[in-house]
């Protein structure tokens, strides 16, 4: 990381330039044919919470359908009824952005999306940028690749607030590279008042940086004493977190392990994981990057998790600085992702009879095709 931000997308701003071009083309092609709701949704609560303020968390999707006659493209569906269960930060962006083009539908969508691209882009320089010498190596521009696509698909199909809580996260890992500690971790506890996952990055932080780390937390209390209770943690995010029934009587995560109660040949995934993770750590090299190659362990707790789930930890590799630790950690959220396809295949005839997989096409708007 010799070489400034700035030198590196210098460097590479043909790619840049390329990248924005094909996010003017993608956009709105992939918005007529895709329905958006978790962004729709977000852009709902922003609009009403320039009236109602942060007792819009009170509101659920019912509340929402009958009392704003919100459509539906617009609510999360049929298998979940939950008031709004993301962070502040999230509720604050949308906000800003129903303010500076009002409107929750048309081009507010394309406008969003647009946002969402240019920050994808931005984490795309900053992975780069945190590569450093790795730029040399093949396997790193498949990883970049590899994130590029991925980060594409939530960017430009999905509207998705992971390519900013993404950018806050890489932020808070280029000021930890540069030992600028107190920082990192006060950024980090901004990332988790987006969404919650950046929160699997304290662990580490707390291990490397010690008494530092207490930044994260005066993020948190900053946060509660400019909005009181707004740094807590609300009821679909618990619900969501706890594998509550309340939040929706369905599984759709395959590698759940409470599958194995209704058919033991679930836990196929399980032991398959176990099998390939136990040899995996005896050659971690560094002991603290034992815990971020196991991270993806997670994976077989919760009950609702959708397989865009699995970007959520690939920003968390470049706070390591051990090539060969780095590629098992990619190797093996690229493993649990396989076996989160077999699971959908062993557990098939649920997600049939519970109609998920009707419900998952039913995001397509097949008559603009």
């Amino acid at each position: 990381m010799e070489q400034s931000m700035k030198q590196t997308f210098l460097q590479y701003k043909k790619l840049f330039l390329v990248s924005a071009i094909v996010g003017m083309i993608t956009i709105p092609l992939f918005n007529s044919i895709i329905i958006q709701r978790d962004r729709n949704r977000n852009e709902v609560y922003g609009e009403l919470f320039w009236t109602y303020g942060m007792e819009v968390y009170n509101f659920d999707d019912d509340y929402l359908r009958e009392n704003f006659n919100v459509p539906e493209d617009s609510l999360l569906g049929e298998f979940v009824n939950v008031t709004y269960e993301y962070p502040p930060l999230t509720l604050f962006f949308f906000a800003v952005v129903s303010g500076v083009y009002p409107g929750m539908y048309g081009l507010q969508h394309l406008f969003v999306n647009a946002v969402m691209f240019f920050f994808f882009n931005l984490n795309v320089l900053l992975i780069i940028h945190l590569g450093g010498r790795l730029r040399k190596k093949r396997w790193f521009w498949f990883f970049v690749g590899g994130y590029y696509l991925i980060g594409w698909t939530l960017s430009v199909w999905g509207g998705k607030m992971e390519p900013v809580t993404n950018t806050l996260t890489l932020l808070s890992i280029l000021l930890y590279k540069k030992k600028d500690w107190g920082k990192a971790n006060f950024l980090l506890g901004f990332a988790v008042q987006m969404k919650v996952y950046p929160l699997l990055l304290l662990p580490y932080y707390i291990f490397k940086t010690r008494k530092k780390s207490l930044w994260f937390f005066v993020s948190l209390v900053l946060m509660g004493l400019i909005l009181p209770g707004a740094s807590g943690v609300f009821s679909g995010l618990t619900m969501h977190a706890s594998n509550d029934f309340r939040y929706s009587i369905y599984v759709t995560n395959p590698l759940f392990f409470g599958f194995i109660f209704s058919n033991p040949l679930s836990a196929t995934t399980l032991a398959l994981f176990i099998a390939y993770i136990i040899p995996t750590l005896s050659q971690v090299t560094k002991k603290e990057n034992i815990y971020l190659v196991l991270l993806p362990a997670v994976f077989f707790v919760f009950r609702w998790m959708m397989m865009w789930y699995f970007f959520w930890p690939i920003p968390l590799v470049m706070v390591m600085d051990d090539e060969k630790d780095m590629k098992k950690y990619i190797k093996t959220l690229c493993v649990v992702t396989l076996l989160y396809c077999l699971g959908v295949l062993i557990n098939i005839d649920y997600y049939l009879t519970a109609n998920l997989l009707y419900d998952f096409v039913g995001h397509f708007s097949l008559e603009n095709l």
